[in-house]
């Protein structure tokens, strides 16, 4: 053993910042083999995605909290405890896809913002732009809680 190491098909001698760095390497490829994310501002805490769910572990401790996603996708939580926003971490890190962040150019869009049912049509450059009012709504405003395409019809 001459203190060399061979990382990835290369030999060679590894310096105390680069023991580091090989250290986080080689947990990232553990975790994606896990399934699990690592939230980086506290890295002693994971999630798993479990069917419907969500499940934080604090790895020190053992501490666990489920988090049923069908009745909670925002992440709003009354207690507030560190496993609650180790699973607000993952869903910052993780944002849902909705249909209408796909918005080609031209598409009409019914779409409910605020609580108001509205007529828009997409830019191309990421916006839509109101039919009748001179407003504009990012395709990926949070505002936004539904929506659906009405033309082009998928019918046609």
């Amino acid at each position: 053993m001459d203190g060399s190491v061979t990382f990835e098909g290369v030999r060679g001698y590894l310096g105390p910042e680069q023991v580091f760095d090989a250290e986080e390497y080689f947990q990232h490829r553990e975790d994606v083999r896990l399934g699990r994310w690592r939230w980086p501002e506290n890295p002693d805490y994971v999630v798993y995605r479990r069917g419907d769910g969500l499940l934080a572990l604090n790895e020190q401790s053992g501490n666990t909290k489920f988090h049923d996603i069908r009745t909670n996708r925002s992440g709003t939580w009354t207690n507030g405890s560190i496993l609650d926003e180790a699973i607000r971490a993952y869903f910052e890190a993780h944002p849902e896809r909705k249909p209408w962040h796909d918005a080609e150019p031209g598409d009409v869009w019914v779409l409910t913002v605020l609580g108001h049912t509205l007529a828009w049509v997409a830019d191309g450059d990421g916006y839509f732009q109101h039919l009748v009012d001179p407003e504009s709504l990012r395709v990926t405003d949070p505002d936004i809680s539904d929506g659906r395409r009405i033309y082009p019809d998928d019918a046609s």
